[in-house]
Order: structure tokens, then C-alpha cells, then sequence
């Protein structure tokens, strides 16, 4: 209650300040003597005015951070009032943030894809080792297959020539 009178106070402070700083503004302020849709200041009044302007400025800031503050004062209390332990508070940043609820699939996502890739190399490098083996297997077979051809060759030309030599010999009889 006592915040919302002070705030109330300084308000209508500030409402009669506003109406006192247009009061001065139409004193200082003149219509330019070549333009009436102008107005002219002199140099130091302007200068005076800024240096009020800043003064104001600063006084609404640290009236507005005094209220900040016994604002959080008075939702701090009341939060200690209603609660009994104090709960350890979570950062909003990770319970409201869209792209966390987009990351933690994408993150399942790339597990699984690694996952999948790590278990296809392993498969290729099987298969690239029952490539090699079968290779290894049919170079002995082409080699052992190449010396049965070359032994059936031999057998083949040693029994031809045993047969023009049959054959001369049965036509010389």
C-alpha cells in the first residue's frame, strides 16, 4: 500500500513538473523573426535546458531502479512466505527454450546415424575381409586348375604321340 502511494505521489511530482517544463519551454522558445513557422533559442539557454533535461533523465532512472528494487523486495518476501523450502529454481532458458526441445532429437538423431555408420563399416570391413580370403582362395584354385590343364596337356600330346607311333608303326607292318 505504501509503494502504490508513493508511486502515486511521485507521479503526480512529475505530472506538475512536465506542466512547469512547458511553461518554461514557451518562455525560452521564440519565433524566428524570418520564419514564423520557426522557433529560435539562444545558445546558453539551450545548453541550460540540455543540463536540466539530463538531471531529469537521472532522477527518473534511479527513481525507476528504487522501485525495481522494492519490487523485488516485496515479491521476494512474499515468495519466502509462501513457500516453505526453497526450491531450487531452474533457468527459464532451459525449460522454455524452443531450440532445446529441437536440439535434444537432433542430438538422438546424430547418435543414431553414428551409430549406424559405425556398425556399416564394421559390416564392409567384414565383407571386404571374406573378399580377400575368397580372392586368395581362387588364385590358389586358378593356379592348381592352370597345372591340371598343363599336366592334361602333357598327358594329352604324350598319348597322341603314342598313337602316330602305334599308327606309323602298324602302317609300316
Amino acid at each position: 500500500m505504501t509503494i502504490l502511494l508513493t508511486t502515486n505521489l511521485g507521479f503526480s511530482q512529475e505530472i506538475s513538473k512536465s506542466l512547469l517544463w512547458t511553461d518554461q519551454l514557451d518562455t525560452l522558445f521564440q519565433p524566428a523573426i524570418n520564419s514564423p513557422d520557426y522557433l529560435v533559442i539562444k545558445k546558453s539557454e539551450w545548453n541550460g535546458i540540455k543540463e536540466l533535461f539530463n538531471e531529469s533523465i537521472k532522477a527518473q532512472e534511479t527513481q525507476f531502479m528504487q522501485r525495481e528494487i522494492d519490487r523485488m523486495m516485496v515479491d521476494s518476501t512474499e515468495h519466502v512466505k509462501t513457500s516453505k523450502i526453497l526450491p531450487i529454481e531452474k533457468s527459464e532458458a532451459a525449460t522454455n527454450n524452443p531450440l532445446l526441445l529441437l536440439l535434444i532429437p537432433l542430438i538422438g538423431y546424430a547418435a543414431f546415424i553414428t551409430f549406424k555408420l559405425y556398425a556399416e563399416r564394421e559390416r564392409v570391413k567384414l565383407n571386404q575381409d571374406i573378399l580377400d580370403q575368397t580372392e586368395k582362395e581362387f588364385q590358389k584354385h586358378k593356379k592348381s586348375s592352370v597345372e591340371r590343364e598343363r599336366k592334361l596337356m602333357r598327358e594329352l600330346i604324350d598319348t597322341k604321340n603314342k598313337l602316330e607311333e602305334i599308327n606309323i608303326s602298324t602302317q609300316k607292318a
